[in-house]
């Protein structure tokens, strides 16, 4: 299921969120933040790449929808405020993959968000 990763060998603007999400047991597959790849020099990386902030979890299709409103929750304490795009429950019955599609989410928004959780204080 989960293991280790080079957190240096992903898009440098996602590495603080999928550390997090690793942290509070997502099994994190595939991200990137939606402009490390597009940058001049980087034309080799484009053709799977999202031009937007994203982040793929794998889940169990039997704990599917426990782990996205679990997931939304947890990123309702961190103050992120959620929106219908953040989050895609996603699942494939020709090959039974299930997985959550965190979407225009990257460290930025996590920074946004503790500031403002700090200045409420």
């Amino acid at each position: 299921m989960k293991s280790d990763i080079d957190y240096d060998e992903l898009d440098p603007g996602i590495r603080e969120l999928v550390r997090k999400l690793r942290k509070n047991g997502f099994n994190t597959t595939d991200s990137g933040d939606g402009k490390h790849k597009f940058k001049e020099g980087n034309e080799h990386l484009k053709c799977c790449a999202l031009d937007f902030p994203n982040v793929m979890i794998e889940v169990d299709k039997e704990n599917a929808f426990k782990e996205t409103d679990r997931l939304a929750r947890l990123l309702k304490r961190w103050g992120i405020k959620l929106k219908s795009e953040h989050i895609c429950l996603i699942y494939s019955p020709t090959d039974r993959y299930t997985h959550i599609q965190l979407g225009w989410i990257s460290d930025a928004t996590l920074r946004r968000a503790e500031k403002r959780k700090e200045a409420s204080k």
